[in-house]
């Protein structure tokens, strides 16, 4: 219901967003950046910085360079074949040629979500355009001919002397009420709308110089200065501001149907800690200096947290890989999860919102006894915190094409071997034990061929894997460690030292096996058959242009901070 709430919201915003292919006049140098322009209330803003430099870039990442090889030359024709069919469809429908329409976009490109203090929820969208009025007078005019298809009525008022082109509909259900876009073109900018208060917002903060705007905002500033990754003047490609919180009940408040439901999550929010869930953004660069890909996002949390947000905290600490993690991993991840401190913060929410103290510890001491084992303290309390993961592709996997492996770090491998044995007692015949190096294997019967799970506990670790065999390999003796590898090096000295998570990827070795099972036509079921995978050229051709990535997350003092990135090819 929410869902549909949001949807039917947005419906008219979304037609503001299908403008973002038509332009008008190419952007001024010094346009005002359009989070200069919004007014407070904006719960969600995305912005390409400069389209024209988005696609300069494109081709220069790894990406763009394996579409460009001489080795995808078949498989270039192919695509670009079915490109030009759909080209020439579409272009007999607009009446001019579709390349017209994509090639106008130009600057800056905004798409935003806002409710001002009292208003309804309303979409925007911010484009500086381009030089080709007739193309757009065009779109604009097919655009116009489908609106008034679904009973619009146009009109158009003056606003400090700009012309304001004005839609009307029905809203579905009501007899009274409108749906409105509204849509303007002012100094090689087109600003649309699904709200004329909206316009008038964005028109009397034209000239830049105000200071009730986004960008003056508290959260958003501090965001977009932390995520920087270029200088404050030369913005990212891509950048992003979400205020999920802000935007369901937004949604909620928007209809006298849902005014129950608005009012128990507003008086539940601060019970479970998600009224200190601020907001999340962040930042997106390609092909920038050493980086094909480089991300920066902040989730902005009031601290101290509470509630639900505090089952999810992360002390910092070295999360370098063990030395049993062997170089030849293609997938490294590790997280420091307090697991006690979440234990406690669900109990305690569960209590308050039962208003029964100590119930929630009761209900689980009860549970205990059938589990043959108490969750807290057999188990959490013995659990150190580090958390690994190690992934690989499954070559033989038709359902279920990756293998996974999980290790614990634990503080009393005794105490967890007596709690492993009082879970496996209970699967009786499903578990068989082996001695593998030294350790005991405790083997776990499948119904799923494609996966043989299998459990132990060794180098104070607690391991869970999917297939025997990862584990088996985790638990071999390795000639050289991840942590010495010279690919996981160049990654790892872009992170601090202390991190709440950690992320590796040898993206060659990830991709590969996927790869080649794409090609081979194992996986022809993602497209039922319609497209051949054959022409895919030899993995080998185009291996050189995937690197290393990572990333890694950290504590700060407004939330969690994160930070992602992937090299370019040497």
């Amino acid at each position: 219901m929410l869902l549909a709430r949001i949807g039917k919201i947005a419906s008219t915003a979304a037609i503001a967003f299908c403008l973002l292919t038509a332009s008008l006049l190419r952007a001024e140098d010094d346009a005002v950046a359009s989070d200069r322009l919004l007014p407070p209330g904006v719960l969600l803003h995305i912005r390409i910085s400069n389209v024209e430099d988005l696609k300069e870039r494109l081709p220069k990442t790894a990406f763009g360079k394996i579409y460009q090889d001489e080795s995808m030359a078949q498989l270039r024709a192919k695509i670009e074949e079915g490109f030009e069919k759909a080209s020439e469809e579409a272009g007999r429908e607009l009446g001019f040629p579709l390349q017209d329409l994509l090639d106008l976009p130009q600057g800056e490109f905004s798409l935003s979500m806002i409710q001002p203090a009292g208003r309804p929820l309303a979409g925007a969208v911010i484009m500086d355009i381009g030089d080709q009025k007739e193309t757009l007078d065009k779109a604009l005019t097919k655009l116009e001919e489908a609106i008034k298809a679904n009973g619009a009525e146009k009109k158009s008022e003056t606003i400090d002397d700009v012309e304001v082109t004005i839609f009307e509909m029905a809203k579905p259900g009501s007899d009274s009420e409108k749906n409105t876009f509204c849509y303007f073109a002012q100094d090689g900018r087109f600003v649309g709308a699904s709200d004329m208060a909206v316009l008038q917002d964005i028109l009397s903060r034209w000239e830049g110089d105000s200071d009730d705007v986004l960008a003056e905002q508290e959260i958003y500033s501090y965001i977009r200065e932390k995520c920087a990754t270029r200088s404050s003047d030369d913005p990212s490609v891509i950048e992003y501001y979400f205020d999920p919180m802000g935007l369901v009940m937004a949604a909620l408040n928007s209809s006298e149907e849902l005014s129950t439901q608005a009012l128990m999550v507003s008086a539940y929010l601060p019970t479970v800690g998600l009224d200190k869930f601020k907001a999340i953004g962040g930042n997106l660069d390609l092909a920038e200096g050493d980086f094909d890909v480089h991300s920066k996002s902040l989730m902005y949390v009031e601290q101290p947290t509470s509630g639900l947000l505090r089952a999810f905290e992360f002390p910092a600490t070295d999360l370098s890989p063990p030395a049993w993690v062997a170089a030849s991993s293609p997938a490294y991840t590790a997280m420091n999860w307090d697991a006690a401190g979440a234990y406690n913060a669900i109990v305690e929410m569960v209590d308050t919102i039962a208003g029964q103290p100590g119930m929630a510890a009761q209900n689980v001491s009860k549970f205990a006894t059938q589990l043959g084992f108490h969750p807290k303290d057999d188990l959490i309390d013995h659990l150190e915190g580090p958390i690994v993961m190690l992934g690989t592709a499954n070559p033989r996997g038709q359902q279920m094409a990756q293998k996974f492996l999980f290790a614990l770090k634990v503080k009393d491998a005794k105490a967890i071997e007596e709690t492993l044995s009082a879970i496996l007692q209970k699967a009786g015949g499903n578990v068989t034990q082996r001695d593998f190096e030294g350790v005991t294997i405790h083997d776990i019967s499948s119904p799923n061929d494609e996966v043989s799970p299998a459990v132990a506990v060794a180098k104070d670790y607690l391991w869970i894997s999917t297939h025997a065999d990862l584990l088996e390999g985790a638990l071999r003796p390795s000639d050289e460690p991840l942590s010495d590898s010279a690919n996981f090096k160049k990654i790892a000295k872009l992170m601090p030292s202390n991190c709440s998570m950690v992320s590796y990827s040898d993206l060659r070795a990830q991709l590969k096996p996927t790869y080649d099972m794409l090609k081979s036509g194992r996986l022809d079921g993602i497209t039922e058959g319609q497209f051949d995978f054959s022409i895919f050229p030899d993995f080998e051709k185009i291996e050189k242009y995937f690197t290393s990535s990572g990333s890694y997350t950290i504590p700060d003092e407004k939330g969690v901070f994160s930070e992602g990135f992937m090299l370019g090819a040497e």
